[in-house]
């Protein structure tokens, strides 16, 4: 979405911008050991600057660490738009269990923000655990099963993000909010492209949009261009913690699709 946007002129959009900041910040915020004013002077503390010395009309960050900080963006900068791009839960969860590796919800590093986060909860400034370090590993919010695997953990992650987004857009004015699946987005019968670009209030030339709806049917940030479906262990792992969200977004009819990195295309 960032690569996408940014192909539009008047944007700026920048991709998990400062993550070493935002995720710990998202996440004390999220367990609530960072009160609502302080959350709001950090995300201006972070963002303002980048805001006033863009050169574009629009600057945006293509974060998921921003969902859990909804209400406190928009009451700092109450302009702010919020664009929900949604996907089957399926196809992230094997996403994000292939692809980041340790990087997302390794035992070690559970273990050891479970620690912190249990510590501080009871003693809070006289805890003697220090705070993890400001790795990405470290700030994924915890499951509450701590039985879990690894896998188990990613899929109530996508459940609980998406729990978490449609509360907080539900006291967000419509016309400041968007929720798009990626499905469509790609889906060259459907006019999502067209809304998204409504929705920012910006037009493109018709050469810039159909590179645009070329590099949507064009899978990025692919390393090792492989479709991998959930075994039969992790589609009921999978249903079992997310399947209630699957039948909220609408996915609960829908077969597990394939990319064929060839052609591009879902």
């Amino acid at each position: 979405m960032a690569k996408l946007l940014n192909m539009v002129p008047g944007i700026e959009m920048r991709h998990e911008y400062l993550v070493h900041i935002m995720q710990p910040l998202a996440f004390r915020y999220n367990c609530g050991l960072v009160p609502f004013d302080e959350a709001r002077n950090k995300i201006r503390e972070v963002y303002s600057s980048a805001i006033f010395y863009s050169e574009s009309k629009i600057w945006g960050d293509c974060s998921n660490k921003a969902s859990w900080l909804i209400h406190p963006i928009l009451r700092t900068f109450p302009k702010a738009k919020f664009i929900h791009l949604i996907r089957d839960g399926r196809k992230v969860a094997s996403s994000y269990y292939h692809k980041l590796g340790n990087e997302c919800y390794d035992d070690k590093s559970v273990e050891i923000t479970r620690a912190w986060i249990n510590r501080t909860g009871v003693e809070l400034i006289r805890a003697s655990i220090p705070i993890p370090p400001y790795e990405k590993k470290y700030w994924w919010p915890l499951p509450p099963d701590t039985s879990w695997d690894r896998f188990q953990n990613i899929c109530w992650h996508w459940q609980e993000i998406n729990r978490v987004i449609l509360k907080e857009l539900e006291q967000v004015d419509r016309d400041k909010q968007l929720t798009i699946r990626l499905e469509d987005l790609v889906n060259e019968k459907l006019a999502v492209p067209e809304l998204l670009l409504d929705f920012l209030g910006l037009e493109v030339e018709h050469e810039l949009f159909r590179k645009m709806i070329a590099f949507l049917q064009t899978p990025h940030n692919i390393s090792t261009p492989v479709d991998r479906l959930l075994t039969l262990k992790q589609t009921k792992q999978f249903w079992a913690i997310a399947g209630e969200m699957m039948f909220n977004l609408g996915y609960e009819d829908r077969k597990e699709y394939t990319v064929d990195y060839d052609r591009g295309k879902m």
